[in-house]
């Protein structure tokens, strides 16, 4: 730049100082020749350094390095201190464990009494028992055991009612064996049925004392299940039917687990009572095979009698029970049909009775337990009825089932057959008149099923105001018969009852002749019943029916 400066300027100046030579100016001559490139200018000083770049990205990593060669070895260190024994080595020469069961440890332990303190037993393989040095570990549900006074030795926590399974692990270090048992807390419960065999109390009520809330209603010949009692003490009033009290109980004192009836009953003077009997649910020799029999005499009026196995040639059960008691005894009889009889004379025959059968579907179960209530009882056709009340026991504990027989005669026997009010089925009033000397009946009912007859009792219901007026007469298949009563001047009103060889008392009437002689006949075929008014005077009456009830020794 500098240099072309310089030569510009110099071309000027010649210019101007030609044209000033001469008058006039001249033509503009050519441009002239660019003049050589002048010498390069020395250097200028250097600029001022420029602002530093903003850095660059990060480049990426490089390979990895060659690895180096392996160094030398390290010295050897100094040997470790010795190490403790092996478990081999403590170990050595004991023996395995097992758990042979529990000491202490009840059926069950009731809820807010003191948990008794039971022990685990733990013994060696060879019967040596272990004591210490163990350590126990269990599964369960239930409540956690506490540590008792010993290393086996526990107690339970029994403040909630409940069954638990516990299956129990235990170590000595060396070896482990385990084991389960089950544990059960209980709440209080007892429980009490109620029976009525009182006539003269009419219709009743238990309750609390102090209470006419009805814990327990019942009637003549009544029986209720059990109910469940969570006190251990109770006192109750037995009302009637106004809610007065007819009988204050004192207080009782209850079992848990334990099981109760009681019995309302009439006493030799008529009185209403009560009797508290504890059941019995176990003991019995062979179960599968056996039941349960007890009796509680309950006849006020009856007097003294024997109950009779009838089946059995009417052996005796039960010996003169006493009024307002459960007999002693416990008779384990063997399954089958039964035939429980009353003998009130004392010379083995059955005035009445009741006839049931125990096995699997039967009125008594294999297991169970019955009770006859012996009852006397005035329907107004003088009628001694027999109660069985069935204790069962089930998954739940024991219930009471009832049955009643009114007529027991009509149970008793393997064969029944009659008309009318005493007809097996539908028994409806014959309804027929007996006018004096002018009338007689001749009535049939036909038996199948009794080969060979062991025993007769005739059912019988006859009203007349002199019954000994009437001719009355049984007749047996084969033709041979029995005078039941014949034209006796005795007094006496109507024969409503059974005609029964010995028998005495309210509708229990011995014949003229015995029945006893009808003994191995075929009482299969058709008998014959007839009566007869042979006086001809002012009694009058009706027959309302008649049975003919046979045991049978069939082969």
């Amino acid at each position: 730049m500098r240099t072309r400066y310089l030569a510009t300027t110099f071309a000027l100046s010649v210019g101007l100082l030609l044209g000033a030579c001469t008058a006039d100016d001249g033509a503009q001559g050519p441009p002239g020749v660019d003049g050589a490139v002048g010498d390069k200018g020395p250097t200028g000083n250097t600029g001022q350094t420029g602002a530093t770049g903003a850095t660059g990205d990060k480049g990426p990593v490089g390979d990895d390095g060659v690895k180096g060669p392996v160094g030398d070895a390290g010295a050897t260190g100094p040997d470790g201190d010795t190490g403790q024994p092996g478990t081999d080595a403590i170990c050595a020469g004991t023996e395995p464990l097992v758990i042979t069961g529990t000491t202490g440890l009840p059926d069950y332990i009731l809820t807010g009494t003191a948990s008794p303190e039971f022990t685990i037993d733990v013994e060696t393989e060879s019967g040596t028992a272990v004591t210490a040095g163990l350590d126990f570990t269990w599964l369960s549900a239930g409540p956690d055991l506490m540590a008792g006074t010993a290393d086996n030795a526990f107690t339970v926590p029994n403040d909630e009612a409940g069954s638990w399974r516990y299956d129990v692990w235990v170590t000595d270090g060396c070896h482990v064996a385990s084991g389960s048992f089950a544990i059960n807390v209980e709440a209080f419960a007892a429980h009490i049925a109620t029976v009525d065999v009182s006539q003269a109390g009419g219709d009743v009520t238990f309750v609390l004392t102090g209470t006419t809330d009805p814990l327990f209603e019942l009637t003549f010949l009544d029986a209720t299940v059990h109910e469940t009692v969570s006190a251990a003490t109770v006192q109750l009033d037995l009302l009637d039917s106004s809610d007065a009290v007819l009988v204050a109980m004192p207080e009782m004192t209850l079992e848990h687990r334990g099981w109760y009836t009681l019995v309302v009953y009439d006493d030799a003077a008529g009185a209403t009572k009560v009797a508290v009997i504890e059941d019995q649910l176990g003991g019995l020799a062979d179960p599968d095979n056996s039941f349960g029999l007890k009796a509680f005499n309950a006849a006020a009026d009856l007097g003294s009698f024997d109950l009779v196995d009838s089946v059995d040639g009417d052996a005796a059960l039960f010996t003169d029970p006493p009024l307002g008691a459960l007999a002693t005894e416990l008779v384990e009889q063997p399954l089958g049909t039964q035939r429980i009889g009353v003998d009130k004379l004392g010379d083995g025959s059955v005035e009445f009775g009741y006839r049931f059968v125990a096995n699997d579907t039967g009125t008594v179960l294999p297991g169970e337990f019955a009770t006859v209530f012996v009852v006397t009882y005035n329907d107004g056709g003088s009628n001694q009825p027999l109660m069985l009340v069935r204790t069962a026991v089930t998954g739940t504990g024991a219930t009471y089932a009832a049955i009643f027989q009114v007529d027991p005669l009509s149970q008793l026997f393997d064969v029944v057959a009659g008309e009318g009010s005493l007809a097996p089925t539908n028994p409806v009033a014959l309804g027929l008149p007996i006018a004096s000397g002018s009338l007689e009946y001749t009535r049939t009912a036909t038996v199948a099923g009794c080969a060979s007859v062991a025993s007769v009792v005739v059912g019988v219901d006859i009203t007349h105001t002199y019954r000994n007026d009437l001719e009355i007469e049984l007749t047996a298949p084969d033709g041979e018969s029995v005078f039941l009563n014949f034209d006796e001047l005795v007094s006496g009103v109507d024969f409503v009852g059974a005609f029964i060889d010995g028998g005495s008392g309210p509708g229990l009437y011995d014949p003229d002749e015995p029945l006893s002689d009808l003994a191995g006949v075929n009482g299969n075929g058709t008998w014959t019943f007839r009566v007869l008014d042979t006086y001809a005077s002012l009694d009058n009456g009706v027959f309302n029916g008649w049975s003919v009830n046979l045991m049978c020794n069939n082969p």
